[in-house]
């Protein structure tokens, strides 16, 4: 059973990990090399304000739970965050007006 737990902390990582991948990621059909740059700099300039957040709710956290919280919890409460942000953006673009 603990093998079980295990395995499925990695393939719940490795999914959160996906899906922020695939959220951040900016695609311009036929050009690879804009794509990686395009998505790089959204990366970087969104960072500071995912890790900003993470930092905030994860010492809420542990003023609440009064004990520290393991990185990898951190990590992923980084990128649930991320992935909210991403979505945010997303409906923000999505309904700009015009």
């Amino acid at each position: 059973m603990v093998y079980l737990k295990k395995v499925q902390e990695y393939v719940s990582f490795f999914l959160l990990t996906l899906v922020y991948s695939v959220s951040s990621l900016r695609y311009f059909p036929g050009r690879w090399l804009d794509t990686l740059w395009a998505s790089a700099v959204h990366v970087m300039s969104i960072g500071p304000y995912t890790i900003g957040g993470t930092l905030v709710v994860a010492s809420i956290l542990q003023k609440l739970a009064k004990e520290r919280i393991p990185w990898k919890n951190i990590l992923r409460l980084f990128l649930a965050i991320s992935i909210l942000i991403e979505l945010f953006i997303g409906i923000s673009h999505y309904y700009k007006p015009q």
